[in-house]
Protein backbone atom coordinates (compact mmCIF):
# COMPACT_ATOMS: atom_id res chain seq x y z
CA UNK A 1 0.00 0.00 0.00
CA UNK A 2 1.29 3.68 -0.56
CA UNK A 3 1.89 5.50 2.05
CA UNK A 4 1.27 9.62 1.76
CA UNK A 5 4.49 10.52 1.04
CA UNK A 6 5.03 7.92 -1.61
CA UNK A 7 1.88 9.70 -3.32
CA UNK A 8 3.50 13.16 -2.60
CA UNK A 9 7.07 12.41 -4.55
CA UNK A 10 5.23 10.83 -6.92
CA UNK A 11 3.52 13.77 -7.99
CA UNK A 12 6.64 15.56 -7.97
CA UNK A 13 8.08 13.95 -9.94
CA UNK A 14 5.24 14.37 -12.56
CA UNK A 15 5.78 18.02 -12.07
CA UNK A 16 9.60 17.73 -12.79
CA UNK A 17 9.15 15.82 -15.95
CA UNK A 18 6.35 18.68 -17.58
CA UNK A 19 8.66 21.41 -16.44
CA UNK A 20 11.68 19.40 -19.14
CA UNK A 21 8.43 18.50 -21.37
CA UNK A 22 8.15 22.37 -21.48
CA UNK A 23 11.62 23.23 -21.80
CA UNK A 24 12.03 21.12 -24.91
CA UNK A 25 9.08 23.05 -26.42
CA UNK A 26 11.29 26.11 -25.40
CA UNK A 27 14.44 25.18 -27.32
CA UNK A 28 12.92 24.44 -30.57
CA UNK A 29 11.01 27.71 -30.55
CA UNK A 30 14.44 29.33 -29.84
CA UNK A 31 16.13 27.24 -32.39
CA UNK A 32 13.51 27.91 -34.87
CA UNK A 33 13.82 31.75 -34.24
CA UNK A 34 17.61 31.51 -34.59
CA UNK A 35 16.75 29.69 -38.14
CA UNK A 36 14.94 32.72 -39.02
CA UNK A 37 16.79 35.22 -41.40
CA UNK A 38 17.90 38.79 -39.51
CA UNK A 39 15.16 41.44 -39.80
CA UNK A 40 15.55 44.40 -42.11
CA UNK A 41 16.92 47.87 -41.09
CA UNK A 42 13.81 49.11 -39.00
CA UNK A 43 12.55 52.39 -40.17
CA UNK A 44 13.22 54.65 -37.01
CA UNK A 45 10.12 56.62 -37.62
CA UNK A 46 8.16 53.63 -37.23
CA UNK A 47 10.42 52.58 -34.25
CA UNK A 48 9.41 55.91 -32.43
CA UNK A 49 5.69 54.94 -32.77
CA UNK A 50 6.09 52.18 -31.12
CA UNK A 51 8.49 53.49 -27.91
CA UNK A 52 5.34 56.52 -27.52
CA UNK A 53 2.46 53.60 -27.34
CA UNK A 54 4.64 52.17 -24.90
CA UNK A 55 4.62 54.80 -22.80
CA UNK A 56 0.82 55.63 -23.34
Amino acid sequence: MRTQQDTTHFHERIQVLRVVEADKEQQKLVQTVELLPEPEEVDPNQLDLFHDHGRA
